[in-house]
């Protein structure tokens, strides 16, 4: 029987400046998963890292107890331990949380969208680099499916509440609206693109558009009707913008105190709002200190957050209801792993003795290809059906007897 496990930290148990610390680039996922391969425990891993969270998730085949915390520090590289923001979930209380991130329960803002996303690219990248193997990929594809039934049959994806929707809003009730204002976006990947489709959508008057690699900003504001301009640019284009919103993976900070000190004695006293929402962050944080300065981070945004939770409320308990009633599909789909090899085998079987007993039936005269495949197959599809969760129950019954 596999056991499901995870470690994390989110934006729940550590800030901002603790989770910046401890977000992995792509880059050091592959030397991650060689760390994890070494461990004779962990059959399979995945990892998910975003900018409200990292999370750690093991399957093992062995009842002893695997020190997940001590991996998830070795997957981080840090000198320093965080063991006071981890959280350790096992078992169903792992596989109820993992559908409840893939839902948008968990998130900082409930019902965002991009975690879904970022889940499926997890997997994906931790199936590439030989990680993730047939028992993730029987996990994730079933708590996929919940989390489109928790969308589909609740609210709680409405109203399109990302971070870049909770940023904006904030803007907007601090400007009295956009109507005359000027925005300029760092960063032209999702959350670029989202953050550009809400501050149109709140009537903002001019755009400019930067990203490192310049064709991806003149790609957006073809789009959108924006202005793209170099990434060296962004010092002149700042003196001229109202909101800065920057969600770029930095190197270092994009904008300096020091830019930001320069940008405001050309700007004579008017107000300028910024809004990081990089992980970790691109905008250095000392830039408050600034007269006519508004930073504002991730965490930040919560007040706008916990405004929109009450509305949240009942969705999330029919969301709740949802995942606990498909749990326990997960958890027998996890039991019943030891017996998918014998399944598989008895498949490739069938399908032989489908093709012979169609050869067979063809020889009679009169009867039709076409009404020999149907009939041969719903035989064969009734029989393995059968076959299968009656193997899928014994395997849970032994495993859950262990």
């Amino acid at each position: 029987m596999l056991n499901f496990l995870l470690a994390g930290i989110n934006h729940e148990t550590a800030s901002i400046d603790i989770r910046e610390k401890v977000s992995l680039c792509k880059e050091q996922f592959s030397i991650a998963f060689e760390l994890l391969r070494t461990n004779s425990l962990i059959k399979e891993s995945m990892i998910v890292s975003t900018c409200n969270r990292i999370e750690l998730f093991v399957l093992s085949e062995s009842s002893e107890q695997i020190p997940i915390k001590d991996l998830i520090h070795s997957v981080l590289n840090t000198t320093r331990r965080f063991d006071e923001f981890i959280y350790f979930k096992e078992g169903s209380h792992a596989v109820t949380h993992v559908c409840r991130v893939a839902s948008g329960l968990d998130s900082l803002v409930m019902g965002e969208p991009q975690i879904l996303g970022q889940m499926k690219d997890a997997y994906n990248l931790a199936h590439e680099c030989g990680a993730a193997g047939h028992g993730m990929q029987q996990v994730f594809s079933l708590v996929f499916t919940v989390d489109k039934k928790v969308r589909s049959k609740t609210g709680i994806g409405e109203n399109n509440l990302s971070v870049s929707y909770a940023a904006i809003k904030m803007a907007e009730k601090f400007l009295g609206g956009f109507a005359s204002k000027t925005a300029m976006i760092i960063g032209a990947g999702e959350m670029g693109e989202l953050t550009v489709r809400n501050l149109i959508s709140h009537g903002i008057s001019g755009l400019f558009m930067t990203n490192r690699t310049f064709q991806r900003a003149v790609e957006l504001a073809e789009r959108f009707k924006g202005i793209p301009i170099m990434f060296h640019e962004i010092f002149e284009y700042a003196v001229k913008s109202d909101i800065i919103i920057s969600s770029i993976t930095p190197d270092g900070f994009v904008i300096s105190a020091d830019m930001v000190r320069e940008i405001m004695k050309i700007r004579n006293g008017r107000d300028l709002f910024l809004f990081d929402i990089s992980m970790p962050r691109s905008i250095d944080p000392g830039s408050v200190e600034i007269e006519h300065v508004h930073l504002y981070n991730i965490d930040d945004l919560q007040d706008t957050v916990r405004s929109n939770m009450e509305h949240r409320k009942k969705e999330t308990e029919k969301a709740m209801q949802i995942i606990e009633e498909k749990v326990p599909d997960i958890l027998r789909a996890l039991s019943s792993f030891d017996v998918i090899p014998v399944i598989a085998s008895i498949r490739l079987y069938a399908e032989a003795a489908q093709k012979d007993l169609e050869q067979k039936l063809l020889s009679v005269d009169g009867v039709s290809r076409e009404r020999v495949a149907e009939l041969t197959s719903s035989l064969v599809g009734r029989i393995l059906h059968f076959t299968t969760e009656q193997l899928r129950d014994y395997a849970h019954k032994v495993n859950s007897k262990r």
